[in-house]
């Protein structure tokens, strides 16, 4: 561990929140707050306890133990979740072949220091992808960040589902290319991935039955009188198949409980996916879908929720030419449910969640649909909406205090609480001294260099 991280995480230790068991109710009370799952509600009070939302709303009363934060003036908003990020992540982790018994979380490493950045932008909740792999990335898992605990060895991250839903992909292209041929293979590989579950499903099933039979035979039949008893060879016991880690994963994918998402951006591979889904009864979710914009009534048709960006694309590449910031627009015009992401392989473009959807904002999409893309639908895609994404009743205390309305360009982060607690983030100093090199921002204040 680096003398930097020390000092980030000693930082944190001392400035956050003390738990103990008898601490009190805390009140938010004056600001505008965002729930999402209804309308924003003027000088609002927000009551907190256990690390849980306990009341919500214009007449609250504030519990007379309770401490108070007065926001008059700022707004509240849900902790932001990023339904596709690779924090924790090295491109190394997100490159090769993977395979559906693989976690993600055997290659994460929660320690890594970047997702203080990203938990100072307000992101509290998001889904740890194993990236496209060569078809099957693998299973993701979906993480909360807090501040680090060196005394029980925890690093940044919590996590809330171990085996989130199994990654796979179609089409993407190796160097930049791809051939007709190379995503037709691509699609047929996945086909094969699937027949052969539904087969190892069914020999588990026969020999299950097989199994029943061979501790409960027939009863033996009576010889006819007058002749010998011919006693029927002994039954012989049903070989159970070899249990098949990766199988077992597809085939309770197949059998829904599992949630699958597929990535496919090119328009003849988001209609391969669709055909999977249909061929296999699979309910998946689609993720990038570029090209998802013409077939956006397709897919509002089968109710399949679509994790889309950046909004803006990076360079130019074969996957991504016919990206248009238009789409997450046009596919919520089409009802279909949208989480945005800015879905880059850089663990750190997750901090820039909320920007991504301004912009998505900028190209069509109402403010209101693009807060929710990042927070409430996000956690549902993520399947973790009873917990996050929405400030209601019973749901963990994952706020965010900004200094303007959420899709506001102008809008800062205020502050940031985690399970009720508030994070309180080292704040960079500069420090003058008389040298020929200038002056040095550090985490803690100190000097650093010449």
């Amino acid at each position: 561990m680096t003398q930097l991280s020390r000092l980030l995480i000693g930082s944190f230790l001392l400035c956050g929140l003390k738990a103990s068991a008898q601490e009190p109710p805390l009140a938010l009370v004056g600001a505008t707050v965002y729930p999402v799952s209804g309308p924003p509600i003027r000088l609002a009070t927000i009551v907190i306890a256990d690390g849980r939302i306990v009341a919500v709303g214009a007449t609250v009363s504030v519990p007379a133990n309770a401490r108070r934060i007065d926001l008059r003036g700022a707004t509240v908003i849900p902790g932001l979740v990023d339904a596709r990020s690779s924090l924790f992540l090295s491109d190394s982790d997100l490159a090769g072949a993977g395979s559906a018994d693989q976690s993600v979380l055997d290659a994460a490493d929660l320690f890594r220091e970047e997702a203080g950045k990203v938990l100072a932008q307000g992101v509290t909740t998001l889904y740890l992808s194993p990236g496209s792999r060569g078809g099957v990335g693998g299973a993701g898992a979906v993480v909360k960040l807090h501040p680090p605990d060196a005394a029980r060895g925890e690093g940044w991250a919590r996590v809330l589902r171990q085996r989130a839903a199994l990654d796979l992909s179609l089409g993407i292209s190796a160097n930049g290319r791809s051939t007709s041929l190379e995503r037709l293979n691509s699609y047929e590989s996945l086909r094969s991935l699937f027949r052969g579950a539904r087969q190892y499903g069914k020999s588990l099933v026969k020999y299950e039955q097989d199994l029943r039979e061979f501790r409960t035979p027939p009863p033996a039949p009576k010889p006819a009188p007058g002749t010998a008893p011919n006693p029927a060879a002994p039954p012989q016991r049903p070989v159970k198949p070899r249990t098949n880690p990766a199988q077992e994963n597809i085939l309770a994918a197949l059998n829904g409980t599992l949630p699958v998402r597929i990535e496919a951006q090119r328009a003849d591979d988001i209609l391969n996916a669709l055909r999977l889904m249909d061929e296999f009864h699979v309910k998946a979710i689609l993720l990038s879908a570029d090209e998802s914009g013409p077939l956006a009534g397709e897919i509002a048709r089968r109710g399949i929720p679509v994790i889309w960006g950046p909004t803006l694309a990076g360079p130019p590449r074969l996957d991504t030419r016919g990206h248009q910031p238009e789409t997450a627009a046009i596919l919520a015009k089409s009802g279909v449910m949208v989480a945005l992401s800015p879905g880059s392989r850089t663990g750190l473009a997750s901090r820039f969640l909320r920007e991504n959807a301004e912009l998505a904002v900028a190209y069509g999409l109402a403010s209101d649909r693009a807060l929710r893309a990042i927070t409430l639908d996000a956690a549902k895609t993520l399947g973790v909406a009873d917990r996050v994404g929405s400030i209601e009743v019973g749901k963990d205390a994952d706020l965010v205090v900004l200094s303007a309305s959420p899709m506001d360009r102008s809008a800062k982060v205020q502050r940031v609480f985690v399970d009720g607690r508030e994070i309180a983030f080292p704040r960079p100093q500069v420090r003058q001294f008389r040298s020929n090199s200038k002056a040095v921002i550090s985490a803690n204040g100190s000097r650093n260099g010449g």
